[in-house]
């Protein structure tokens, strides 16, 4: 896990640790401007990433710094020291809406995070996530809302947690999920456990509404 600062450039992470096959998943950003667009990433490699903050492409695409946390799982299904589960994947995104299909069956419903992980389009997209179960999820991307839905196939990184609370040696994690009661406008959110330092935070939609 990390943080970084990023703006519109592309800028490169080494890791701490060699991986032999990465999956990234990094933001939100914080929200040092109110300027929209998401993360990107490129050049995932078993040493590090490129990130870079993508403006949506009716902007001028120059963003000042925001701070965006990351994490690096090996890909593949991992069980925790409490026995939940933990899958990091990854697949070819679209703009039509597919099923992507765990390795593992779990439990009960996981939280699900993506990452864009290729550029093969250079339209800035978003990835969308619905239908989140215990055997998968449907996942498609969309370019700004003007733009005819048409993008290259791009590689999209995922990690599905199972919910709960715990540590993997000194790192104390926390995953949790919303109501469906997030909309354009802030909502606070409590953390069920006080952490010792302030935490990274990571958070995707797990709705498309």
């Amino acid at each position: 896990t990390g943080e970084v600062d990023v703006t519109g450039a592309w800028v490169h992470v080494t890791l701490k640790n060699a991986f032999l096959n990465p999956i990234v998943i990094a933001g939100p950003p914080s929200f040092n401007n109110s300027a929209p667009g998401v993360i990107r990433l490129r050049n995932v490699t078993a040493t590090g990433f490129d990130i870079r903050f993508a403006e949506w492409d009716y902007l001028d695409g120059v963003h000042p710094a925001e701070t965006v946390s990351y994490m690096v799982l090996e890909k593949g299904s991992h069980a925790l020291p409490d026995g939940s589960i933990v899958e990091a994947g990854s697949f070819v995104g679209t703009t039509a809406f597919a099923t992507v299909q765990y390795s593992k069956t779990f439990s009960e419903i996981p939280v699900v995070l993506t990452t864009i992980a290729s550029v093969n389009g250079n339209d800035t997209i978003s990835g969308r996530v619905k239908n989140i179960s215990t055997t998968g999820f449907g996942y498609m991307f969309r370019e700004q809302e003007k733009n005819r839905n048409t993008h290259a196939n791009e590689t999209v990184g995922y990690v599905a947690w199972q919910p709960g609370t715990g540590n993997i040696g000194s790192l104390q994690y926390q995953v949790a999920a919303t109501a469906k009661t997030v909309t354009n406008v802030w909502y606070p959110i409590t953390l069920g456990k006080a952490f010792v330092d302030p935490p990274l935070v990571l958070a995707g939609m797990q709705t498309t509404s």
